[in-house]
Order: structure tokens, then sequence, then C-alpha cells
């Protein structure tokens, strides 16, 4: 077994929304805590840091730099958990744009998401981008999401029942990732 399948979890928080100030990016440090907790490593990384870019059918190499960077975060992950802002009952152009040109490190990656909408009838508008990430770059989706609004925040913190929430995520996501270890190291071919 690799080092890192021996050692604590490493879980990436990837935020997706542009947006600032934005629901998502709020619930980072909620989420970095409980991973903390659940005994992870956590690092971030924030779309906002990223050149913007047009995707087409470019490779990595094609993309700045900052791009490659990510990849190489995500695969020397354990796992990422996706911020992703929903638009128009979509997951927004820039969280499918990233996903799409980090396409190949998500592969049998273990992916939770926490979405960011306006309303709480958004529930499912998650779908066509999970079944992206399944189909498309065979990421390992955790079968549980989170969904925050504005009103589920007290200034720019989770309120109670989103804390939970976001900490009972986070918690099952680690030991869906550490379980998830051995069929990565078999299969995935990162190290």
């Amino acid at each position: 077994m690799s080092k890192r399948s021996q050692g604590p979890p490493r879980i990436l928080i990837l935020s997706l929304s542009a947006s600032e100030p934005s629901v998502g990016r709020l619930c980072a440090p909620t989420l970095a805590t409980a991973l903390r907790e659940a005994g992870a490593q956590t690092t971030a990384c924030d779309i906002r840091d990223l050149p913007p870019v047009w995707v087409d059918k470019k490779e990595l190499d094609g993309f700045p730099p900052a791009y490659a960077e990510l990849a190489a975060d995500i695969e020397a992950s354990d796992g990422v958990i996706l911020l992703v802002p929903i638009h128009g009952y979509s997951a927004s152009g820039s969280a499918k744009a990233v996903t799409e040109i980090v396409a190949e490190a998500l592969a049998l990656k273990p992916v939770a998401i926490v979405t960011a909408a306006g309303s709480l009838r958004s529930h499912l508008a998650i779908r066509d981008l999970m079944m992206s990430l399944m189909f498309d770059q065979e990421a390992l989706c955790y079968p549980g999401t989170v969904q925050a609004t504005d009103e589920m925040l007290q200034g720019k913190k989770p309120s109670k029942e989103l804390r939970v929430r976001l900490t009972d995520l986070a918690t099952k996501f680690v030991a869906f990732a550490v379980c998830l270890r051995p069929f990565v190291a078999k299969f995935g071919g990162q190290e």
C-alpha cells in the first residue's frame, strides 16, 4: 500500500462559485473543521483564484498552469468536496467548466457535493453534474448531498441546523473515502 493510503485521509474542499459573497464558500470553514475532527487533513481551492478560461477541446496542459496545479491537488487527495452554486436549476457554468478541465484527476476519486441555491426547490438541480462526474469522469460520488441557502445562514455563518448537516456529511465522507482507498489504490492508478 502507498504511504497516502496508510496515513490520515486528505480531503480537498473546492469552492466553485465565482460570486462574492458565496453561500457555499461560507460553508467551507464548517466543513474543514468537521473534516479535521473526523481525522482528515484538509486543503482548499477557490475558483476565484483561478484564471477565467473558455472550455474547449484543449488538454489540461493547454490551460493556465493553475489548472494543472489544481489537478495535482485533486490527485494527491483521497477525496474532494465540491461547493457548487446552482443557477437556473442547474450547476453553474463555472462549476461545470472546472470539473471538465480537471476531469482526468477526478477519475475514481471520491467526491461529495454541497450546493448553494436560492431555493429549496433546487435540491435535485445537481443531478446533471453528478451524472457527468460519474459517467464522464468516473468519479465516485458520495450519495448524500447538502443544500444551503441564504436563509440557512446567520450573518456570515451557517445556522446550527446547517452546521449539523455539513458536519454529518463531512464525517461520513471521510469514512467513505477511507473505505474506498484499497479500490482506488488498485484501480485508480494514482499514488
